[in-house]
């Protein structure tokens, strides 16, 4: 039997990609473990100050979350194999810009694993501290979630110097993707930027401030797309400067 689903000359489903929906589903297993234990209603958001913002039913929040998340999950997978595993259809009609690098195989191995194993990471780390909490065993859930994004885009930082463009994962907004160098420019410059704002959001989150910390995640998420911007504006401009010295 072939380990994967096939498509149009693509895979589509992998046995990586099942495990790992797999995985997601995995999560059910601990909620139902202390079902018993747990509240009827169950906070599963919080506001900026660390206080409950919405709450779900148990039932949702034990079988219906990790549901959710494997079916995105799955999804997430597929598309991913549909950007990475050859040139798409003839039928489309979308022009993308080509992708010199799409088929380095060192590259896409790295994207895979990405994608395949941060979700269900996520998804372990979400539904045990939100266990805790309802458990009484854990009263910052910020704090927590604080240092882990600041882990995330420590790691993220020193990653996406390395990203190879893609249509999937990194910075993919029309400048990027059109330019090579506008790409390597720019995640090289957000690498820093990220490194730099996970080790700044360890005291901001330690201090209790999250606002500030919210406003780390803004500026993480804006900076890079204004400076990718600015570079194609400044090559823009100097390509017309060489083209009026020419003539």
């Amino acid at each position: 039997m072939n380990d994967h689903l096939t498509g149009p000359g693509r895979k589509l489903v992998t046995k990586a990609d099942i495990f790992s929906v797999l995985l997601c589903l995995g999560a059910i297993l601990p909620g139902v473990l202390i079902y018993g234990r747990l509240p009827d209603r169950i906070v599963t958001n919080f506001d900026l100050s660390g206080e409950p913002a919405n709450y779900s039913s148990k039932a949702f929040t034990v079988f219906g979350i990790p549901l959710i998340i494997a079916a995105l999950q799955l999804i997430l997978c597929i598309a991913t194999n549909f950007f990475f595993s050859g040139t798409r259809s003839a039928s489309s009609s979308r022009e993308v810009p080509a992708d010199p690098e799409r088929e380095h195989e060192s590259g896409k191995d790295r994207i895979n694993a990405f994608v395949r194993f941060m979700m269900p990471l996520s998804l372990y780390i979400a539904l045990i501290m939100i266990f805790l909490y309802s458990l009484e065993l854990l009263r910052d859930v910020l704090a927590v979630t604080g240092c882990l994004f600041a882990f995330i885009c420590i790691v993220t930082g020193n990653y996406m110097p390395k990203l190879r463009r893609n249509f999937l994962i990194g910075i993919r907004i029309p400048r990027t993707l059109a330019d090579q160098e506008i790409w390597d420019m720019t995640h090289r410059f957000a690498g820093g930027l990220y490194i730099f704002g996970g080790i700044l959001a360890i005291p901001v989150t330690l201090a209790g401030k999250y606002p500030a910390l919210f406003a780390i995640v803004v500026l993480l998420l804006v900076i890079p797309i204004i400076y990718s911007e600015a570079v194609w504006r400044s090559r823009r401009k100097k390509a017309a400067d060489i083209s009026k010295t020419e003539t």
